[in-house]
């Protein structure tokens, strides 16, 4: 009785063992597919964040597969674009994306009206001299909040 009480732990033992290799490396895999085993259009389109890939959950590598899929419809002009602001956020630390995420939710999380105010003004600041811009540069101007 004793020895099939034993047998029992160790069988169950063994099982939870298993569960948690089996948990640990289906948790490894990376989230959708690896760099690798994209094709060489994306891979071509998508290489300002190569070094970053790893790093991106499943969403993360849809959004930016598809983003990929539509570049060769876009104009030069969108294109440059999308471009740019990839190499700029790939050159980004961690917590200033972070702080960059935070803000994009800040902003979707605003009324349309408001929304759409906040846009006009980024517009109207984008629109003006690079030595006017740099006057609202964050430690060189007036205080925002």
């Amino acid at each position: 009785m004793a020895q099939a009480i034993k047998l029992k732990r160790l069988i169950l033992l063994a099982s939870f063992s298993s569960l948690c290799l089996a948990g640990a490396a289906f948790a490894a895999q990376p989230a959708g597919p690896g760099w690798s085993q994209l094709k060489p259009e994306q891979r071509q389109v998508l290489s300002a964040l190569e070094g970053e890939w790893k790093n991106f959950d499943a969403e993360r590598r849809r959004k930016w597969i598809s983003i990929a899929n539509q570049y060769p419809r876009m104009s030069a002009e969108e294109q440059a674009r999308i471009q740019r602001r990839m190499r700029e956020w790939a050159s980004l630390s961690p917590e200033q994306r972070q702080v960059a995420r935070e803000r994009y939710q800040d902003l979707n999380s605003l009324p349309s009206a408001q929304r759409q105010e906040v846009r006009q003004k980024w517009d109207e600041y984008r629109q003006l001299p690079e030595d006017e811009r740099r006057k609202w540069s964050p430690g060189t101007g007036p205080v925002r909040n």
